[in-house]
């Protein structure tokens, strides 16, 4: 890890920490506005003094603190709801499916409550129920030997179906030639990274893959092997996106108008993907969260 990495990790961290220590600030003081505004109001002399220099009335005062109070309370709430959901470890079970995942295409569980197969989903397949930030995930895969292509996608820190961060994995060759892929997923477009090559693995049979995503940093490992790692963008390069920006890229980038990742350090879901054609079967999918660390 060089010095820049460093620094961009302990900003987050300290904007982490500070934005949680803005927000109930800001409750705070919003509650004792509303009440000096109540106090005031009921002083006489000091009302009169006040309205000189505030044209506005008081009630109106009130309200539009009211309204401040009301949005403070909405995005804490969100935050609890969003704190209730992490969870620290997770077992895939097959009877749990339909409840805890949101899913289109194909994709369907077996029998063997630890298997899934994931085909033709061409938004993905999201564990719902329960969202990570930095976390271990492993599981065993395979390519489905009868479909047109051989690829899927892992989804992680993922808004929703339109929104996430994505690794896929595919079958180049009659060698067994592996490649990786990353991808970003944001408000449905797609953008491209460029694909590597990682090795040469057998996964027309079911091999052990393991992702880890710690603070900015992705590392992927093959039967035991970290064979590729990813420095996670912070913006959209639109030059790559396939579709849903307006405009043409020469349009948007002379208005200096490139989209942030806004998901990029946040907690989010985790999933697969497959495009039409394409799929694999995982089993024994387990997740466990990790502490923040500055690097592997």
């Amino acid at each position: 890890m060089n010095a820049r990495e460093f620094l961009l990790i302990l900003r987050h961290r300290l904007l982490q920490s500070l934005e949680l220590g803005l927000l109930s600030f800001s409750f705070i003081f919003t509650i004792f506005a509303f009440w000096l505004l109540n106090f005031i109001s009921q002083l006489k002399q000091f009302y009169s003094i006040f309205t000189q220099y505030f044209p506005l009335s008081i009630g109106i005062i009130k309200f539009l603190v009211w309204l401040v109070i009301f949005h403070l309370m909405k995005k804490g709430v969100s935050k609890i709801a969003e704190f209730r959901r992490i969870r620290k470890s997770y077992i895939f079970d097959s009877n749990n499916w339909q409840k805890e995942w949101i899913f289109n295409g194909q994709s369907y569980a077996l029998s063997d409550p630890s298997r899934i197969v994931i085909y033709s989903s061409r938004a993905g397949c999201l564990l719902e129920k329960y969202v990570w930030k930095d976390f271990i995930m492993n599981f065993e895969m395979k390519f489905l030997e009868n479909s047109p292509q051989r690829n899927m996608g892992i989804i992680f820190r993922a808004k929703d179906l339109e929104n996430y961060f994505m690794l896929e994995i595919f079958l180049r060759g009659n060698e067994n030639q592996i490649y990786i892929k990353p991808h970003v997923r944001s408000q449905g477009a797609w953008e491209f990274i460029q694909e590597t090559f990682v090795g040469n693995f057998d996964l027309l049979q079911f091999q052990k893959v393991r992702l880890r995503v710690d603070n900015i940093r992705v590392y992927f490992y093959i039967s035991g092997n970290k064979v590729f790692e990813w420095y996670l963008p912070t913006h959209l390069d639109i030059n790559h996106i396939e579709a849903g920006v307006q405009g043409t890229s020469e349009e948007t980038t002379s208005k200096g108008i490139i989209p942030k990742i806004d998901f990029r350090n946040r907690y989010g879901m985790i999933g697969f993907r497959a495009y039409p054609g394409q799929g694999a079967e995982c089993k024994k999918l387990n997740i466990k969260s990790i502490k923040n660390s500055f690097g592997r």
